[in-house]
């Protein structure tokens, strides 16, 4: 937004192609609402500032509009986000505590947080989109997809690699290798 008219409608048409194809694969507009939300959370967490010792950390006061608006796309509590990023959960028998992690470890734990929301988002639309392959088959069996004659499929130039599960992270390596 807030660019020129011929930008703002090439992305007012990419937008649409989006929501066409996640259409296809069977996400209606309150789903299509959930994976913008996630991606949206997870470019908010780069804005994110961490402050602190090595032994105690805390989110810096210009990022706490940063973590309200992360927890308000995501659908808790901003002080569950805080605990998240400056606090280690551990189940000691049927106690769970809460241990202060430093700066450092902090900052590492909301990159983790954000890879780990857009790994799982992305595995999730990978399975969604595999349920809508599967589905256009008579059978609906597990040789499905194979039956329709549909896959998704990225070529590997640097050598095949055959994974019963690719995730976001094998995406990402082959990605960088083609450059």
């Amino acid at each position: 937004a807030g660019g020129s008219g011929w930008q703002q409608e090439e992305f007012d048409n990419s937008l649409g192609k989006i929501r066409e194809s996640l259409q296809s694969i069977g996400l209606e507009n309150a789903e299509q609402e959930e994976v913008w939300n996630v991606l949206s959370a997870v470019l908010v967490l780069g804005h994110v500032r961490l402050e602190g010792s090595a032994d105690h950390a805390n989110v810096a006061g210009a990022s706490n509009g940063a973590v309200s608006q992360i927890a308000q796309l995501l659908g808790v509590s901003a002080g569950d986000i805080t605990d998240v990023l400056t606090k280690r959960s551990m189940l000691a028998g049927t106690e769970r505590l809460k241990k202060d992690l430093g700066k450092h470890a902090a900052e590492e734990a909301r990159d983790a947080m954000a890879k780990a929301l857009y790994s799982t988002l992305f595995d999730w639309i990978v399975k969604t989109t595999n349920r809508a392959l599967m589905i256009s088959s008579p059978t609906g069996s597990a040789g499905a997809m194979a039956a329709t004659g549909r896959s998704i499929s990225v070529l590997d130039i640097f050598g095949f690699e055959n994974f019963s599960v690719n995730g976001f992270e094998q995406l990402n390596i082959n990605y960088a290798n083609e450059r």
